[in-house]
């Protein structure tokens, strides 16, 4: 028989408090053999605090039981444990993305963007810290992105010796463009609007000033 002087904390309250309410009428004793304990069972967790916390598959059976959520049977250092690992989970899961600090963004309230992180691995980008968000402001009739539109750059590489799409920062606007530099040797650079362009125009690389590769493009419908 519970004290009712004797002050509990939450759950073994709760636990008690949906007893009392329980129809048809439970007692501890039937709860405890319900579960497969001995008769003393909830009596001795709810007066002796043994078990100190009620395990996972009691809490389960019980709350079944009484028709209450488990959680409420949950004791708060468990229940602090599970947010931390909840909220360990999501940072480990999560990348980040702020946007570039560029005049092109500016007057725009721009906020960081999520991205998994595995998704980020398992495309060999380990380096989440070289990622940064930008707005394209290119007008060229056949960009790469159209004016608006957004990508993710890899500001770790900006070398055009492994051909590909890179953000070039023209100043008040940044573009995308497909660049190619077939000899480290000479400072010359192929720059077209796509890998399939025949057309395009050579430019000194030390005259493109280069934000990074881009590895996401984001349009907007």
């Amino acid at each position: 028989m519970t004290d009712p002087l004797n002050t509990y904390d939450r759950p073994r309250q709760a636990l008690l408090n949906a007893i009392s309410s329980a129809s048809p009428p439970r007692t501890l004793k039937q709860l405890s053999l319900a579960c497969g304990r001995n008769h003393a069972y909830l009596q001795q967790y709810i007066e002796r605090r043994s078990p100190l916390y009620l395990p996972e598959d009691i809490r389960h059976k019980l709350a079944a039981m009484l028709d209450i959520p488990h959680e409420t049977l949950m004791s708060a250092e468990l229940e602090e444990e599970i947010s931390k690992q909840f909220q360990k989970g999501k940072s480990d899961g999560m990348v980040s993305i702020a946007f570039l600090d560029h005049p092109q963004h500016a007057g725009l309230k721009l906020q960081s963007w999520k991205m998994s992180h595995h998704m980020l691995n398992h495309l060999g980008y380990k380096n989440s810290s070289a990622l940064t968000l930008v707005q394209i402001g290119d007008d060229a009739a056949n960009a790469l992105a159209a004016m608006g539109n957004f990508a993710i750059i890899d500001t770790s590489d900006d070398s055009a010796l492994h051909a590909g799409c890179f953000a070039i920062d023209a100043g008040d606007h940044i573009k995308l463009r497909f660049l190619e530099q077939p000899d480290n040797t000479h400072d010359m650079i192929f720059v077209r609007h796509s890998s399939h362009d025949q057309e395009g125009f050579t430019q000194t690389a030390s005259s493109l000033n280069i934000i990074g590769r881009a590895i996401w493009k984001l349009c907007l419908i």
